[in-house]
């Protein structure tokens, strides 16, 4: 069987691969060092998520739900 390291070096998976999908692309983005990694720490990242949860009020009632 064909290993993911394999696949993943294969020309015919590689062909069209966006540059920033490559393994070195990520390699450089993933790092915690990279300013673009995110600018955000957990607690601003979590109240965002918090926010969103939180649905919308509905300005008029909808066919059997308002």
């Amino acid at each position: 069987r064909i290993s993911i390291k394999d696949i993943k070096s294969h020309p015919w998976f590689l062909k069209n691969l966006p540059r920033e999908l490559t393994e070195a692309a990520q390699a450089t983005y993933y790092k915690k060092e990279n300013p673009t990694f995110s600018l955000q720490n957990v607690a601003e990242i979590m109240k965002i998520v918090e926010e969103a949860k939180v649905a919308p009020r509905v300005s008029w009632p909808i066919g059997g739900f308002g």
